[in-house]
């Protein structure tokens, strides 16, 4: 616990300090660096460059990209006059509008950007987190498990990669299988109690809904995805608009529950691995990227990140979220080991720590909030259930 809660008070940098500070020449060099060839055209005309400009940058460094932004960045930083803090904020606008929103924040630390999270830190709980139930998965299916929801009267639907879906009451451990040849890759729930499925397929990609009906429920495809063989997670918000993260494409598509009309497309800089709709309107995401060290970010509908929530670096990242808005992530580290944080207001709580069952290595990973108080997480063996006293 103790080396969580370093990673926490390292997490939060002294914006005014930084954006106070002149903006060097080995600084622009080190972000050249980071830059991607595409950047170079698209960043030097929102720099206010005229492409015959850029052309020269190019000519007077051949074949050097790198050389040719470093170039760049230092005749914009040349030309630029005011206080440190409005040089660097011009370029952090520039950088978010190419997509860069990683780059962004490295040079102007947005004071705003972390209004719920920004002290965050470990909570002493009143009531602590305990494992109450552990429940087999059927041995056919089990190593297969790719998606995990929660159903009204304590019920939960896993999903399978392999082809079906198990409801399974956690109260009385009855379960009912359905849609045993649809392949599963994830899984939401509209208002009215229809199933949203996200295929497992890599040639053809479809949202599917249907009705539960025991062994007469029928999927109905709702909408076919553009971008195939990539991981996708699924989110419904309160207006039963259906989000679909695409990892690899930096982008969320939002698909209406009847017509199945693509309704917009949310561009990030986070590279979706983990998504959930909160009711506010934001979408907490999981970055699929391993290097970053954020568990948790929250974006706005238009794509922007108006929070983060410190987790451990090159870890996965798994989450939901609850009636209340509070996030839960369970954090899978390379070596496997498992995590379950509940990121609340300034608060972090800690729902498994030394749970030797839960925290032990494991592959894939899924969670469901059944309540504020009750969560299930999903692996390839069990179903466990945590409850807060």
């Amino acid at each position: 616990m103790a080396s969580f809660m370093n990673d926490l008070a390292s997490a939060t940098p002294s914006s005014q300090n930084h954006n106070a500070a002149n903006l060097t020449e080995l600084e622009l060099l080190e972000l050249a660096t980071k830059l991607y060839p595409d950047d170079f055209f698209r960043l030097g005309v929102r720099l206010g460059f005229e492409e015959s400009r850029l052309s020269h940058f190019k000519h007077d460094n051949p074949n050097n990209i790198e050389g040719a932004l470093s170039t760049m960045l230092i005749r914009w930083r040349k030309n630029q006059s005011g206080k440190p803090s409005l040089i660097r904020q011009r370029l952090a606008h520039a950088l978010k509008h190419v997509q860069r929103l990683d780059l962004s924040e490295s040079v102007y630390l947005q004071e705003d950007v972390l209004p719920t999270f920004k002290d965050i830190g470990l909570k002493e709980n009143t009531g602590e987190w305990h494992l109450d139930k552990t429940i087999a998965l059927p041995t056919d299916k089990a190593e297969w498990m790719k998606a995990c929801i929660a159903l009204p009267g304590r019920r939960v639907a896993v999903g399978y990669r392999s082809g079906s879906i198990d409801i399974i009451d956690i109260e009385n451990d009855l379960r009912e299988r359905i849609l045993d040849q649809l392949k599963i890759r994830s899984l939401a729930q509209l208002s009215d109690g229809t199933l949203v499925i996200c295929n497992d397929d890599v040639k053809s990609v479809k949202i599917y809904t249907c009705t539960l009906g025991g062994k007469h429920t029928v999927a109905k495809p709702l909408y076919t995805v553009r971008q195939s063989g990539t991981h996708r997670s699924l989110s419904v918000d309160a207006e039963d608009n259906i989000y679909l993260g695409l990892r690899g494409f930096k982008q969320i598509e939002v698909v209406k529950p009847i017509s199945g009309a693509l309704t917009k497309t949310i561009k990030t800089a986070v590279d979706p691995w983990s998504i959930a709709v909160m009711r506010t309107g934001n979408i907490a995401i999981t970055n699929s990227l391993r290097g970053t060290e954020d568990a948790v970010c929250v974006l706005t509908q238009g794509g922007d990140i108006v929070s983060r929530m410190p987790g451990v670096k090159d870890a996965r990242q798994f989450i939901a979220v609850d009636s209340k808005d509070s996030i839960y992530a369970a954090i899978k580290a390379k070596n496997g080991m498992v995590k379950i944080r509940k990121y609340s207001g300034h608060d972090v709580e800690v729902v498994t720590e030394n749970v030797e069952s839960v925290t032990k290595r494991r592959d894939w990973i899924q969670l469901a909030c059944l309540s504020p108080n009750e969560l299930v997480m999903c692996d390839a063996k069990s179903m466990f259930v945590f409850k807060q006293y």
